[in-house]
């Protein structure tokens, strides 16, 4: 049984990191299929660089997605994401890293990747997205070859 009131903290939202921190401390042995995924933003001079790490599935792609639609809708055309801490991605992941694509190359820009890991690289052979994507070693590389 739970410790606490389970009541109180649960929430059928999607929590802030801090409360999915606290919830995880608290009840890890009743939320032990918790997935995490984190995501940090950084610049390779002017294109905005995704690092993911943790799983990228039904779960964390809304977040993901949450945190590109400002870059999306705002003028940048162009976008990489830093795949090295990734561990896992899912047909959900896949179509958020598709719909970006989609979109920025609408406007005459594009998505690239670095970095990926080998389970992410071996999705990405599977799935037949190796020639779709610009896929480079390191985000700077991703970058310059962007544009």
């Amino acid at each position: 049984m739970p410790r606490g009131n389970a009541s109180k903290r649960f929430s059928p939202e999607i929590p802030s990191l801090g409360a999915l921190h606290d919830f995880q401390k608290d009840f890890l042995p009743f939320y032990a299929i918790l997935t995490l995924m984190e995501v940090t933003l950084a610049l390779s001079g002017d294109i905005p660089v995704f690092r993911l790490s943790g799983r990228l599935d039904a779960t964390t792609s809304p977040v993901l997605e949450e945190r590109i639609k400002p870059l999306l809708e705002a003028q940048g055309k162009k976008l990489v994401f830093d795949c090295g801490g990734l561990t896992y991605v899912s047909s959900a992941g896949l179509r958020v890293f598709l719909s970006c694509q989609r979109h920025l190359s609408a406007q005459g820009g594009g998505v690239a990747f670095s970095s990926l890991s080998a389970p992410v690289r071996d999705l990405f052979q599977l799935a037949g997205l190796v020639d779709l994507f610009v896929i480079e070693s390191t985000a700077e590389e991703a970058a310059a070859r962007l544009g």
